[in-house]
């Protein structure tokens, strides 16, 4: 398991989203009490850090904290898979190895995900990704997983009163786009 935990503030521009990230980095970030206290850090993040694949704004996954009602937006775990492949740091690689051995995403989405990705590493995520994929989603089950999936997914989105961040984000990604 990882010890750290990267966390993107979510605000309406990107220089209160680096503040914010500075500050939790500063905060809760490697070496700090709350890492000593939680056995974990936050990285505090941008929302340039990762190349991710086109649309991930609209496939945030909300995580609903049971005591304090308080919502998290996470990525899709198939954008997560894909911008560890294409980042391609071992510890990336053995991630997304666990992901799909687990059965946590299925190869073929992570392609497909790769593939909307405008970058030159892109060919090598796709190889990686066609290494690890044996040990994935056999095809005789991958209608009934994604079923499952998408109906964990509605369940998800049930708990939670907040409105998703999606449109802020793609908004702020829009604005960058144009710089």
């Amino acid at each position: 398991m990882s010890a750290e935990v990267d966390v993107m503030p979510v605000a309406k521009d990107e220089h209160e989203i680096e503040r914010l990230s500075d500050f939790l980095h500063g905060s809760l970030g490697q070496d700090s009490y709350f890492q000593e206290t939680n056995g974990f850090h936050v990285d505090g993040i941008s929302i340039e850090t990762a190349v991710l694949p086109k649309g991930w704004v609209h496939r945030l996954i909300p995580e609903v904290d049971p005591a304090s009602g308080a919502t998290g937006w996470c990525l899709d775990p198939h954008d997560l898979a894909a911008a560890k492949l294409i980042a391609g740091r071992p510890k990336d690689l053995d991630f997304v190895q666990v992901l799909i051995d687990a059965r946590l995403v299925d190869p073929a989405v992570v392609d497909d995900a790769i593939a909307s990705i405008s970058d030159d590493r892109s060919t090598a995520a796709s190889g990686r990704l066609a290494k690890m994929a044996a040990t994935g989603l056999p095809d005789t089950e991958r209608s009934v997983w994604h079923r499952r999936r998408e109906q964990a997914l509605r369940d998800r989105m049930t708990r939670t009163s907040e409105k998703s961040p999606a449109e802020l984000l793609a908004q702020l990604l829009d604005s960058l786009d144009k710089e």
